[in-house]
């Protein structure tokens, strides 16, 4: 996988890995073919995926007192699939909607979050338009905090066709005790144990492996 920092704000990818370092603050990216791109930092992303295309966009990143967001549009038979993991810290906001109009088209979004201090609103909007046909749509959206009234989820499904499946989740929950009592039973500090936990579920959507390393 190409390491790459980009410096131009519009950028064309076609059927290739990529792992961008360095992003602008504002990004036009073109898709088209097989592609994976994953990402250490999202500001503020226009994803135009061309027709046939598969997009495997992967991103894992610290966000301190920021507001990101990411839009994505379909052409007929694409193929998304996004995951997000965030760290946190301070007050930040992250949207990502996407419109689908197209044929044949499937959306997976899928963000989870951890807390290490500070709150976080996760907009998530997906809008099926009527003119939409056979299509998939998923937002699962799941925080982990130890104040909940510090996260907040609004997924939002404008569903206009009835050619379309569309499902969301959004959960906020909290380490578990158990999970914890597992682990300190096998000789592992809360403290350790409570990383260990944090560190398993941000990384419980991603696929590349150069990500999880």
């Amino acid at each position: 996988m190409n390491r790459i920092i980009v410096e131009q704000e519009e950028v064309f990818l076609q059927d290739e890995s990529v792992f961008f370092t360095e992003i602008p603050n504002s990004l036009v990216l073109h898709v088209k073919g097989n592609v994976c791109l994953a990402l250490t930092s999202i500001h503020h992303m226009e994803v135009y995926l061309e027709k046939g295309s598969h997009f495997l966009l992967e991103a894992f990143v610290f966000m301190k007192n920021q507001t990101s967001k990411i839009v994505f549009h379909n052409e007929d038979d694409v193929v998304l699939d996004f995951h997000l993991s965030c760290l946190y810290e301070g007050e930040n906001t992250l949207e990502v909607n996407s419109l689908v109009d197209k044929e044949r088209v499937r959306n997976y979004i899928r963000v989870r979050s951890v807390e290490r201090f500070g709150s976080l609103l996760i907009k998530a909007t997906g809008e099926i338009l009527e003119n939409t046909r056979d299509a998939f749509y998923l937002e699962d959206i799941q925080s982990l905090t130890t104040h909940q009234e510090r996260v907040k989820i609004i997924p939002n499904l404008l569903v206009s066709s009835n050619e379309a499946i569309c499902n969301h989740n959004a959960t906020i929950t909290h380490v578990r005790e158990e999970e914890l009592f597992y682990l300190r039973g096998l000789g592992i500090e809360e403290e350790k144990a409570t990383q260990l936990i944090k560190d398993g579920f941000l990384k419980s959507i991603l696929q590349i492996e150069e990500i999880k390393k």
